[in-house]
């Protein structure tokens, strides 16, 4: 959701006209300044409510923006981004209408208030004019088939079909897998006889006494191991075995090797990665992800950079959708009618594609 986030608004907001190529037909964006609408920009901190528009956009397909007029209930003085797990909207009228929101922090049942919920569907600029509320709610929803109130995000299936579960139990096995592995190192073997050879007076020991004395010479001996960062010497000692027989150990110690499991896991965490990125609907190689073996990019730097473009280009609706709210804001407020809202990002975008599928020379004046 950041990298989408990111890859749209990154850039910044750009306003200004579209003209048309007359010789390719294609369009283009004029960049503007004017005064008035930089100002709004500064009383409504624009940058914050962008990030807090596309974030609520991709993480819940639901954006309730909040509509502050003048005093003299003349303009739009600025505009903000309530928080979408904060806002509920009211039931429908007896004209299938719905006419009030709800803020409050649900959470801990704090208080509610209210502000009256405009009709996107409608012209919105017209409805603030008739009712003239200081303050309203403008929600925009990505509404499918069943959904009446609230919009659900194209990736609901991923968080209701399990992945999401697989893709947080990879790393936790892999934990419990190193932690059974480093909980033991070391294998001791004491010989039966090594105790009476130690201690000369083992046999009158009562057995917790005989417990105790295995166990101090147990930590003893692990205290050593655990501190051996370095090459070091061990002295234990030998029994003479049968006639012909070799000298037996009375102390033998194991090593186990930390190895894991070949690849273990893996190809569960690069299947979640994959399906993680499909249904978030972003190209695994735009959030660091390819298809090779190693999982280092196998093409060049323009495969990423065409990827890139075509998503930029593929969110031209979630844009408009996110700048929805700045042309009510024209239209109220009197603004050049002509003027539109772009990501710097997506014009960008547009430029690049131009550059990759027209190679024609330019016979004069602009492209």
């Amino acid at each position: 959701i950041e990298r989408k986030v990111q890859m749209l608004i990154g850039g910044g907001l750009r306003y200004g006209k579209v003209a048309v190529d007359p010789r390719t037909g294609q369009e283009h964006m004029v960049p503007m300044r004017v005064p008035a609408i930089e100002q709004f920009f500064r009383d409504s901190n624009i940058r914050l409510f962008l990030r807090e528009a596309a974030n609520d956009w991709y993480s819940f397909a639901n954006v309730f923006v909040e509509i502050h007029l003048g005093r003299a209930r003349d303009r739009i003085t600025h505009i903000g981004c309530q928080d979408a797990t904060h806002v509920r909207l009211g039931r429908m009228d007896d004209r299938g209408e719905i006419n009030t929101a709800y803020m409050a922090d649900w959470r801990y049942n704090g208080p509610a208030f209210q502000l009256p919920a405009l009709d996107p569907y409608r012209n919105v600029a017209k409805q603030l004019q008739r009712h003239k509320h200081p303050r309203s709610i403008l929600p925009i929803r990505h509404l499918n088939d069943g959904q009446f109130y609230y919009g659900v995000t194209p990736w609901n299936a991923l968080r209701i079909n399990g992945w999401v579960d697989i893709i947080k139990r990879v790393p936790q096995l892999k934990l419990l897998l190193l932690g059974g592995l480093m909980n033991i190192r070391y294998h001791l073997e004491f010989d039966i006889q090594y105790w009476p050879s130690k201690f000369k007076d083992w046999s009158a020991k009562t057995e917790p006494e005989r417990i105790g004395l295995m166990q101090a010479e147990v930590r003893q001996l692990n205290t050593w191991l655990t501190k051996q960062t370095h090459a070091g010497a061990f002295m234990s000692s030998m029994l003479s075995g049968h006639v012909g027989k070799e000298q037996l150990s009375l102390v033998k110690i194991h090593e186990f090797k930390l190895t894991i499991p070949e690849g273990a896991y893996i190809e569960d965490s690069q299947e979640g990665d994959f399906i993680l990125c499909r249904d978030m609907g972003l190209k695994p190689s735009l959030a660091g992800i390819s298809p090779s073996k190693s999982g280092s990019s196998p093409g060049s730097g323009s495969e990423d950079r065409v990827a890139r473009t075509n998503h930029i280009l593929d969110s031209r609706d979630d844009m408009d959708q996110i700048l929805e709210a700045l042309r009510v804001v024209r239209d109220f407020n009197g603004w050049d009618p002509e003027i539109e809202f772009w990501c710097a990002n997506y014009y960008a975008a547009t430029l690049d594609r131009t550059q990759q599928v027209d190679h024609q020379p330019n016979a004069g004046g602009e492209r």
